[in-house]
């Protein structure tokens, strides 16, 4: 695995906040729905490329068929090994106007539960700063890639499967696109 992806993976798991096992396992979205936008980042493609089925779609890779394969028993078979888009879950990507935005998904249960309360949104936003800065380049031109690609075939903001949170920083994001 490239470095950088490992140190972002090792900040991810150190600093999250969606740890409360009792909401995670009751969990009815993201790994169980069934859609085609699930995202691999081409380094997690092509190590998990004999555990699941990958779809290409303009170079940008996806599980193939919506619901991950890798469930079992409402559980993540490959929990130490899940890619970016499990390990940052309920939060994702969107690309909107030249710009990369934190989203997260309505249908989480920490959303649901939380969605009014400030603290969270603080711990949110905590969180989101302290991993932001290790996101390399090369990741964020790919999150721009693949959002752009999941736009096309599926638009999931304007279906209000989530909300915008904010703008990710660093602001050179823009000159990525």
């Amino acid at each position: 695995m490239n470095e950088d992806l490992r140190k972002l993976y090792t900040k991810i798991q150190k600093n999250t906040i969606f740890t409360e096992k009792e909401i995670c396992e009751s969990c009815p979205v993201l790994c169980s729905r069934e859609q085609k936008w699930h995202w691999l980042l081409s380094e997690e493609a092509k190590r998990l490329k004999d555990k699941m089925r990958i779809e290409n779609k303009s170079g940008v890779f996806f599980f193939k068929g919506g619901k991950c394969l890798l469930l079992k028993s409402k559980c993540c078979s490959i929990y130490e090994d899940r890619p970016l888009e499990c390990m940052l879950s309920p939060l994702s990507f969107h690309y909107k106007d030249g710009k990369l935005f934190w989203i997260i998904d309505i249908g989480c249960p920490y959303f649901k539960k939380y969605r009014d309360n400030k603290l969270f949104w603080n711990k949110v936003n905590d969180f989101i700063s302290k991993i932001e800065p290790y996101f390399a380049e090369e990741i964020i031109k790919e999150l721009i890639e693949i959002s752009k690609t999941i736009n096309n075939f599926d638009p999931l903001i304007e279906n209000k499967d989530f909300i915008i949170i904010k703008e990710f920083k660093p602001s050179r994001v823009n000159q990525w696109s």
